[in-house]
């Protein structure tokens, strides 16, 4: 009897070695650049399995959501104008809230509540609601809302503030009579002399240009919320490592850990969570359970604007090196501008016991975004400086020279030569001469405004 020949079932159970993923930046369908097409969908993993989606087709799923929901957030609109036009203010704010809640904050939206908080003699949220405008609407003149928080500002008494968007807004409507008379106003309102600091101590070390730093503008760069599963999928909170960093993950909807864009992360147009502290340059966690690249965020966010990454950076550090809930939703886009100020207040006072705590950290705060500003209006040869605004004529002088000094007791007003500073004021700016001290009626030195750049 022959022996048998060799097995033939035996070959056929050989498998054949993986061959390791290269690990590089995921493509718009999930996978590594290298390591070929993700899993398919299969019914034998734990959950649903999902083929990821490419960048165009996620596009084209979200453009469905948000024209959708923009269509629900313009009858919040409409109907808060017709609230307004009856004077019924409350009432008018509360549908303006909930159209940027169900879409975003869009340009019209923020700049219809700057008007209404007016309208409530809330001025600072004005202020604010005017200023997120001026940030977002990049293509724009921005007369609307600068010469509305123009008027806020005289309404708070900070006239140099005022007079910068006065100054603008005539440059860009000369022949408008609103501005005209608010110029004057501001011009019977505003005295620089010593007896105004005797009068209004309190002002006498104010910031001459307001700050143009609006936060929260994520909410407008970013996509509104897409309402997929993974966007909604919180699991036990903890981030999922393999969704985050492109890999698929294999549980699917039943993953124990959390798809959707948390407190400490922004969501890109992948729907992968990228890393805020990363975005900060702050990130040092080897195994990080968040993504680490930025290529499909978009744009205009504030991850690529240099002066925005160091306001954050120095918040992050004057909160002890931490992005509390309010700080992360204000970088992510979930929080709206008109909650910033509250949201921001609650949580200091919830985290310092003391007054006096309270105080010194709002005022670093405060202290920061005004020096981040000023970095981000002086582009001229002669930066803007955090120093004493509204000097008394003898120390506008001799800054005027640009020889800043530490200490200014001992300037002798014979040393001044009004025909050498006149020569030497090539490449000032409007924000310069506002920083000096100088009124913008004020001829009296041969300031020539109208043909001034701002900054």
């Amino acid at each position: 009897m022959s022996q048998p020949g060799p097995s033939t079932k035996r070959n056929k159970r050989k498998k054949k070695q993986a061959a390791a993923p290269a690990q590089s930046e995921p493509t718009a369908g999930g996978s590594a650049k290298r390591g070929g097409q993700g899993p398919k969908n299969s019914k034998k993993g734990k959950g649903k399995q999902v083929e990821p989606q490419s960048l165009a087709s996620r596009a084209a799923a979200r453009k469905i959501v948000s024209d959708r929901k923009q269509a629900n957030a313009e009858k919040h609109y409409d109907k808060a104008t017709g609230l307004f036009n009856d004077g019924k203010y409350e009432a008018a704010l509360k549908s303006l809230q909930d159209a940027c809640v169900t879409f975003k904050t869009l340009p019209k939206y923020v700049l219809k509540m700057a008007s209404t908080f007016m309208k409530l003699e809330r001025y600072e949220q004005a202020i604010d609601m005017a200023t997120f405008h001026i940030a977002i609407d990049r293509n724009q003149n921005n007369i609307s809302a600068r010469f509305l928080r123009a008027t806020a500002f005289i309404r708070e008494h900070q006239y140099a503030e005022a007079a910068v968007d006065l100054i603008l807004c005539k440059r860009s409507r000369p022949e408008a009579l609103e501005v005209t008379d608010a110029i004057e106003q501001l011009h019977q309102l505003w005295d620089v002399d010593k007896d105004y600091f005797e009068r209004n101590p309190e002002y006498a070390n104010a910031n001459a240009v307001h700050t143009i730093m609006a936060t929260c503008t994520a909410n407008y760069d970013l996509d509104c919320e897409s309402d997929t599963e993974d966007s909604r999928h919180i699991g036990n909170g903890k981030p999922c490592k393999n969704y985050n960093k492109g890999a698929p993950c294999t549980s699917g909807s039943k993953c124990n850990f959390r798809h959707a864009v948390d407190d400490r992360s922004v969501r890109d147009q992948l729907g992968r969570n990228v890393c805020l502290n990363f975005l900060l340059h702050e990130c040092s966690k080897p195994k990080c359970p968040y993504a680490h690249f930025k290529a499909n965020l978009p744009i205009n966010g504030w991850w690529n604007k240099s002066e925005y990454v160091a306001y954050y950076q120095s918040v992050y550090h004057n909160l002890g090196e931490l992005i509390p809930p309010f700080l992360g939703r204000d970088m992510n886009g979930q929080l709206l501008p008109f909650q910033q100020r509250e949201t921001s207040s609650a949580w200091i006072d919830s985290h310092h016991k003391t007054e006096g705590a309270r105080h010194k950290l709002r005022r670093q705060l405060e202290a920061q975004c005004a020096f981040d500003s000023i970095e981000l209006a002086s582009t001229g040869p002669f930066p803007l400086r955090p120093v004493t605004f509204f000097p008394l004529r003898r120390t506008r002088r001799k800054m005027a020279n640009i020889q800043l000094e530490d200490s200014f007791s001992e300037y002798d007003d014979s040393e001044f030569d009004i025909d050498d500073f006149r020569g030497n004021r090539d490449g000032m700016t409007i924000t310069d001469y506002i920083k000096l001290g100088y009124r913008p009626w004020d001829a009296s030195e041969g300031v020539d405004w109208d043909s001034m750049p701002y900054c």
